[in-house]
C-alpha cells in the first residue's frame, strides 16, 4: 500500500511540476511576443503560435489527469488549485492567442489588399490553411471531466479560426 502512495504523490507532483514549466513557458511567450511587436514576421508568428497551441494541449490533458487522481479534500491545500494555476495559464493563453490571431488577421488582410491593388481588382479570394494535426483526448463520459474536455474542445477547435 506504501507504494502505491508514493507512486500516486510521485506522479501527482510530477504532472504538478510539468504544470508549473508549461505555465511559465506559455507566460514567457506572451511577454517575448510583447517586446518583440515591431519585429514579428508572418511566419514567425504562425510557427509560435503552433507550438503555444499544443503546449495548452498538454497543460489541459495533464489537467485532466490531476483531477482523475486527486481527491477532492486534498485540492484544498494543494497550491496548484490555490493558486488557480490552470486559470492563470488560460488566461495567459488566450491573451497570447488572440494577439497572434490579430497581427496574422491584420497580415492577410493587407497581403489581400496589396494583391487587390497590384492586380486592380477589390475582388479577394479566401485563403486556405491546412491545420496540423491536433491531439485531443477521447473524453472517458465522466461527467466530473466533461467541463475539461468541452473548454478543452472548444479552445482547440470550435473557436479555433485559423
Amino acid at each position: 500500500m506504501k507504494d502505491f502512495v508514493k507512486k500516486y504523490t510521485m506522479s501527482i507532483t510530477k504532472l504538478i511540476n510539468a504544470q508549473v514549466e508549461i505555465s511559465a513557458n506559455i507566460s514567457r511567450s506572451l511577454a517575448n511576443y510583447k517586446k518583440s511587436k515591431s519585429e514579428l514576421t508572418k511566419a514567425y508568428v504562425e510557427t509560435r503560435k503552433e507550438s503555444v497551441e499544443a503546449d495548452f494541449i498538454l497543460f489541459k490533458t495533464n489537467h485532466i489527469e490531476i483531477t482523475k487522481l486527486i481527491k477532492p479534500d486534498e485540492k484544498k491545500t494543494c497550491d496548484y488549485f490555490k493558486d488557480e494555476v490552470y486559470y492563470s495559464c488560460e488566461d495567459t493563453f488566450f491573451e497570447l492567442k488572440t494577439l497572434m490571431k490579430e497581427f496574422l488577421n491584420n497580415e492577410r488582410l493587407q497581403s489581400n489588399q496589396a494583391s487587390d491593388q497590384k492586380e486592380g481588382t477589390a475582388v479577394s479570394t479566401p485563403l486556405l490553411t491546412k491545420l496540423p494535426a491536433i491531439g485531443i483526448p477521447t473524453f472517458s463520459g465522466d461527467y466530473h471531466e466533461w467541463t475539461s474536455f468541452y473548454d478543452l474542445f472548444r479552445a482547440v477547435i470550435h473557436t479555433n479560426e485559423s
